[in-house]
This record gives C-alpha cells, sequence and structure tokens, in this order.
C-alpha cells in the first residue's frame, strides 16, 4: 500500500498473500491453483488484484478482492497468460494484460497480448484490445488512462472511456 502498512506478494506456490508490515505472518492468502505472478494493491490497501499465468489445464484468472476477506469478490477467466495487472490509487479501475504461455514446446505465440479494463464492481471488462504482441499495461493513479507496451515495440495510451488507443507510438524494437 501507498504508506506501507500493507504487503500482497503472488507466489510461484500457486497463492497470493496479504501481509501487514508488522510481521512475516500473512493476515490471509489464497490458493490460485497456478503462478500468481501478477499482483498490485490500492493505495489505501484496501483492494488487491492478482492474475495468473495459466499451466496445464488450468485456466488463467483475474482476480479481486477487499482486503479484509480472503475471499475474491470476483474472478475472470483470461483467455491468456495474465503478465500485468494494475489498480488505480482508489480501486476502482483495474488493468491486466495477457500473453500466450508456453507450449507443450516451450514457445510463446509472440503475436498474441490484450488489455483488459475492469470496475472493481463488475468482473465483466468493460473493454479489451488486442496488441500484435505479449503486452505489459499500467493504469494511472486516478484510473483515467491506461498505457501498455508490446513487444512489437508498440506503446499504446488509452483513455479508460475506450478502447480505441489516444494514440499509439512505434519505438522500432
Amino acid at each position: 500500500s501507498a504508506d506501507g502498512r500493507y504487503v500482497i506478494a503472488g507466489s510461484g506456490d500457486d497463492k497470493v498473500y496479504f501481509f501487514s508490515r508488522a510481521n512475516n505472518t500473512p493476515l490471509w492468502n489464497y490458493t490460485t491453483g497456478d503462478n500468481a505472478y501478477a499482483v498490485d494493491i490500492s493505495s489505501d490497501g484496501k483492494y488487491i488484484v492478482a492474475g495468473t499465468y495459466a499451466g496445464s489445464n488450468i485456466d488463467p484468472e483475474v482476480y479481486l478482492w477487499e482486503s479484509s476477506s480472503s475471499t475474491p469478490l470476483w474472478n475472470f477467466t483470461a483467455d491468456k497468460a495474465v503478465r500485468s495487472v494494475s489498480i488505480s490509487a482508489d480501486g476502482e479501475y483495474i488493468v491486466a494484460s495477457t500473453e500466450s504461455p508456453d507450449d507443450e514446446e516451450g514457445d510463446y505465440d509472440e503475436n498474441y497480448g490484450k488489455v483488459y479494463l475492469f470496475d472493481k464492481d463488475s468482473s465483466t471488462p468493460l473493454w479489451n484490445y488486442t496488441f500484435g504482441s505479449r503486452v505489459f499495461a499500467a493504469i494511472s493513479e486516478d484510473g483515467k488512462f491506461i498505457a501498455a507496451s508490446g513487444h512489437d515495440g508498440n506503446i499504446s495510451l488509452f483513455s479508460k472511456d475506450s478502447s480505441t488507443p489516444l494514440w499509439t507510438y512505434n519505438s522500432g524494437s
């Protein structure tokens, strides 16, 4: 959290952990069923978001919790592995980005990734946008803007009100 009072951690043991800075005993943990590498917490520590990768026979998920309970407020099944999650300072808006997980040969589909925008009150995305590559995304503190960067070198800025980028820049890499 912004004041350092709370810490959220995702883990390769398929769990999300919620801690107080007071000690190393989790206030709670939640078993996601797969690696929870993407996590974020609202500035006041009230809302927590996590995304899971996607293992064999397990769907990737985006989860939202209120910090007072280990029971998710909602979860969303993504179509590909969740690469990043970001939550606005007040917890009202959540952005998640995806990529194709490893296939059996350990390869990625480099030509696919999505950005999803959620309101905290629903697991149904407000919108999504498909990138031509794996993508990472973040949301501004006020929840009004989303920045996304793909492995294809494209950087895009979105308003929360539209899945059409305000602008896109190609860095050439």
